[in-house]
This record gives structure tokens, sequence and C-alpha cells, in this order.
């Protein structure tokens, strides 16, 4: 390699980088200028980039969609009638076609009240089901059987009610409440996107199946008008009577379903707490949440105040409820209607009678006698008795009535205490956090309602959560997310190709410069070595002169051409510029250094030689 050729890799390069600059630069000018692709296909004078961007029997013509001439529609040719207005200040935006037939668009809808009056629609969340992708909150798909809904654009609010819990009320009276997962979008429709289905209407509730089902309505009629609001975050607890503080995992009156468990409802009748079990309800008389687990007293509602029931039934309560307390608790067992002369052995306990008779319609009167320790032994007879019933007392109530029969009905009034069986950390820790307990309505499972109107798994302010996932994506993103990665992709790509073009370039271009230094360093050493034996070195510029510029050619050889020269002092010399090929420097410094040693007769005299590079002569 020489001079020449190091000169023109140069230019070579010089030229490839300018080239790759310039296709870089163009890349550019078009990602600035070229319009965003299209999110929805657009209507009449709609904004356009291919054919495929125009919705039905329109196609782009000067980047607006407009009628297909070839087609000979005039769906352009008149425009179209102003949307109508709608109650709530929520006017259409604009309007889209799908098969000819024009639909409004939204950006609003009407306002959130505590009864915000909807259409309800039953839609599938699952995959394949209504078509479509993901929900919006969370992209993931649902299941038909969870309580799940998506809202109208406006009311969607941009991914704000995301994980929100609703309380949707039907005219049948029926209620349900539902996580907010998706969003019915009512600004676009009629695309691929979209499953080719029109926009929403803006106040629209989509629901699954569940709902429906919650709502007893026809999962296979038309929609149906609903009513729905904000779920309370749980923060008020139940205050009923002189009975105030019931908060998880209780209950009803002025607290939701979802702020509570199953089984734990309360009702608040003629100023009283009552919670119902086994059909019995038990009048809530006082609650005990500083003790682990926390605790109510409860009492028997139909032997308040009488022990004379309107029927017999045995106290029985929810095991997976409650337990009773492991101590101060003693049964007391009443008996109505009893021959006392049938009484089994002296050696079981007496049958104490009261003093109050029981009126029965059918029956007469009836006498109540009890007992207050469990006996091992029944101390009636079988058949003896009529009825018999269970009742849990406080075990000191129970001693009372050793020394008075009276004290009957202050002991089965004083009620008796049950432990709680749900798990207290959970609540603990939400509870630390700032939260409120409650219920995922969706899975069952525990669920933090935090001051933010939305659900966590544990505790607030978390990342793992149930109902704050990401702010979602707004709708077509995903394609312009692939339209911006190629577009990175293509441009890193060329600035990768540019520093590999420069790190080979630098390094053929490194290299040939270090050959040609230590080729020059072999011709210095060749002069020094042999001083002044060493035949004259002229410039190529001196063998140019002396040749007048390679005129007189008089031979040619397998090694190069041979040109009539003449000194500067007049002598006629012979010029032997040797070919590029021809050899490595050491084989022709080696070959000058050993003609100019030669002195024969037929042998011409070496007058010079001349090394710049790869002009050798």
């Amino acid at each position: 390699m020489n001079l020449f050729k190091a000169a023109s890799i140069s230019k070579m390069v010089s030229l490839l980088l300018m080239f790759v600059y310039l296709l870089s630069l163009i890349l550019l000018i078009n990602i600035i200028y070229l319009p965003q692709p299209s999110l929805a296909l657009s209507s009449c004078n709609g904004a356009c980039a291919t054919l495929n961007d125009c919705d039905g029997q329109l196609i782009c013509i000067n980047r607006k969609c407009n009628d297909d001439p070839d087609v000979g529609t005039h769906i352009c040719s008149k425009p179209p009638p102003p949307p109508p207005m709608t109650a709530g200040g929520c006017n259409p935006s604009g309007t889209v076609h799908c098969n000819n037939v024009s639909y409004p668009t939204y950006t609003c809808s009407p306002p959130v009240t505590s009864s915000t009056i909807a259409k309800l629609d039953i839609s599938e969340f699952n995959k394949g089901g209504d078509g479509g992708g993901a929900a919006e909150c969370d992209e993931q798909y649902h299941e038909n059987t969870e309580r799940i809904v998506g809202l109208s654009t406006g009311w969607y609010n941009g991914g704000k009610m995301c994980g929100r819990m609703i309380i949707i009320t039907a005219g049948n009276g029926r209620s349900v409440t539902a996580k907010v997962v998706d969003e019915c979008d009512s600004r676009v429709g009629c695309d691929a996107e979209h499953a080719g289905q029109p926009p929403c209407e803006n106040n629209v509730v989509v629901a699954s199946e569940a709902v429906w089902k919650a709502l007893q309505l026809d999962v296979q009629g038309e929609g149906v008008q609903v009513t729905w609001s904000l779920h309370s975050n749980c923060s008020e607890a139940i205050n009923c009577g002189g009975i105030g503080g019931l908060s998880y995992p209780f209950w009803g009156v002025n607290r939701a379903s979802y702020c509570g468990l199953p089984g734990f409802e309360v009702a608040c009748l003629d100023n009283v707490p009552v919670i119902n079990m086994s059909n019995i309800n038990y009048r809530i008389l006082k609650t005990n949440s500083s003790r682990a687990p926390p605790s109510v007293t409860v009492a028997r509602q139909d032997y308040w105040k009488t022990i004379c029931p309107p029927s017999f039934v045995n106290t029985s309560i929810n095991s997976s409820m409650f337990h009773y307390t492991s101590s101060g608790l003693t049964n007391l067992t009443l008996y109505y209607g009893c021959n006392t002369s049938t009484s089994t052995t002296t050696t079981t306990p007496e049958l104490t009678s009261t003093s109050q008779v029981c009126s029965r319609r059918n029956s007469g009167n009836i006498t109540v006698s009890y007992v207050t320790p469990s006996p091992r032994v029944d101390p009636v007879a079988p058949g003896a008795c009529k009825n018999r019933v269970i009742v849990p007392v406080s075990t000191t109530a129970a001693a009372a009535l050793e020394t008075n029969r009276t004290a009957i009905q202050d002991a089965v009034d004083g009620g008796f205490e049950l432990e709680l069986q749900i798990r207290t950390d959970q609540c603990n820790t939400c509870m630390q956090s700032g939260g409120k307990c409650g219920l995922d309505t969706t899975s069952g499972g525990f669920s933090c309602f935090c001051q933010d109107n939305r659900a966590y798994a544990t505790r607030c302010n978390i990342t793992t959560n149930i109902s704050n996932p990401p702010p979602p994506r707004p709708k077509g993103s995903n394609s312009k997310a692939k339209y911006e990665i190629g577009i990175s992709a293509g441009v890193s790509g060329i600035f990768i190709i540019i520093f590999c073009i420069v790190c080979i370039s630098r390094k053929r271009i490194s290299g040939f410069f270090k050959k040609d230094i230590r080729d020059e360093f072999d011709v210095e050493a060749f002069i020094r070595n042999y001083g002044s034996l060493t035949p004259k070195r002229y410039s190529y510029a001196d063998v140019k002169k002396m040749t007048d510029s390679f005129k007189d050619k008089i031979g040619k050889g397998g090694f190069g051409t041979v040109y009539k020269g003449r000194l500067p002092d007049g002598l006629v010399v012979a010029v032997k510029v040797l070919s590029e090929s021809n050899g490595n420097a050491e084989d022709f410094i080696n070959e000058v250094a050993s003609i100019g040693r030669t002195s024969h007769v037929n042998i011409v005299t070496l007058c010079g030689f001349c090394y710049e590079r790869d002009k050798r002569a």
C-alpha cells in the first residue's frame, strides 16, 4: 500500500461518512415532518397519510379524507348535521362514521352526583370477548365472574377512576358494588383497535355478567337505566342508639358491604344494633376492640325483657365468625311445661321453677323452670318437659340465680361475650398506614381503603396494590410506541454503522502509516550502515526532472520501465522505474546494496537510487 492509496482510502471514507450523514439528515427530516400514525380511522375532511387511514369508502386526497371518485360516493358532499346538545353541558366533540352511519364523539360525561343516571350495558372483559384489548386500568383480561365495570370517557377521567369502587342501583331496588377497570371510549370508534364498534355514549357503564346477575337483570336483555355513585372510604363507623364505634368487620346502616365481611351485617332496629346468626337476631350490647381478639357482648333479641320467646330455639352461633370466650360463661338451660314428678334421681341438679308463667295461645299457661350448671345427666326425665332451650349467660349472673330466682331475666338480658374470628394483623397494618379496613369484592380478600379513594392489598401508599395500577396508556399508544421504537432503532443503527466504519478505516490507515514509517526507518538504517559507500539518493522530483517527466522510454522489463535520463553534470544515465508491486522495502534495499558493491565490465555502474514510499528507481 502506498501514500496515494492511503489518500484514496481517506477520501472514500470521507465520502462514505458524508453519505451516511446526509442519509441520517434526510431520515430525521422525514421523522419531523412525517404525520404521526393515525389513532383512528378519519371521517370526512379528517387528516390522513395513507389510503388505510380513511373510514369506509373514503379516500385520502391531499392528506384529507374525501369521497372516492372511482366509487362515486357522496358521503362528504354535505357537511354532517350539528350533533345534538346533551344535558349537563356535555356536548359532542365531533362525529365518526361506521357503515355510513354517523356517531357523535365525546370527551366529557354528565356530572357525577350521589345518584348519577346512566345506561347499563353488558360487556365481556375476557380475552376474545367483545373484541379489543385488555382493560385499560391494569392491562389485564378479567373473568366475567368478577364484579367489574368500564366507564364512559368523561367519567373515566383519564384513568383517575381506575380501581375506584362504585355502587350501582337498578330500578328493582337492588344494588351492587363493582370496581372500575376499563374505559368505554367515547372519543373514537369504528376502527380495528375498538373491534369496529362505534364510540361509546357519554353516559354508559359497561358491566360484567356478574354485575348484571347481582342486580337480578336479564343478561340477554337490552341496556337498562341505573344510577351509580362513588363508594365511601369506610371511614364512618356504625352508630345506632347508645352503641357506637362499630367498624370492620361490621357493615350495614351507613357502611357499605365492602366495608366489612360477609355475615357481619348490622341493622339498626328501633335504635338497637342487631346482628343475625342462624336466623336468630342478637342485640349488640357492647364492643371491646382493645382486647385481642376483639369481642362483642350480645343478647338474644327474642329473649329480651322476656323468657317467653315466640318459638323455642337453642342458641346457635356461626363458628367461622365468632367463638365463645374461653371463660366467664355458663349455659343456662330453660325448661318449659315440665312435670317435676318425673324428675330423675336426687343426685342430679335441682330443677328450679320461677314465678313466671308463659301464656301460650294453643297450649295454655306454661311454667318456666331452669337449671344453671350444665348437668351431666338431664334433671328431667325424657318427655317430662315440652321444650328446652339453652342460653349462655355470664358466670356472675348464673351465680346470682342460685339465691335469687327473679334474677333470671337480668341474667338473660345481660348477654354473653363472643370473640371475633378475623385476622386482626391485616386490619392493624392498614389502619397504621392511615387506611380503613374493608373487602375486595372482586377477589373476596382483604382490602385497605385509603384517603386517596383507592383500595390497596395491605396498606396505603405502597406499590403492591389491587386498585391503583400504573397510569393507563391512552388509546393508540401501542402503535405510537412501535412507531417511536422503529425510529429510534433506525437512527441508532445508522450511528452504529458510522462508528464501525470509522473504527475500521482508522485501523487500516493507522496500519498503512505504521508500515510506511517502518519502511522509511529501514532505508534510513541502510544509509547509516553504509555511510560514504552508500549510492547517492535522489528524490522522486529529481528523477522526474532528469528524465524530462519520463519522456524517452528506452525499454521495459519484468520489474519496471527504463527511461533515458541526464544528470545535472550532463552524464547520460538509464533510469529504471520499478513497478509498485515489485517487492517490499527490504528487497529493494538489499538490491541497491548488492548492485552498489558490484563492479564488472558487463554491468553498468550504479549512480544512485530513489525511494519515496512506493516510488522506487
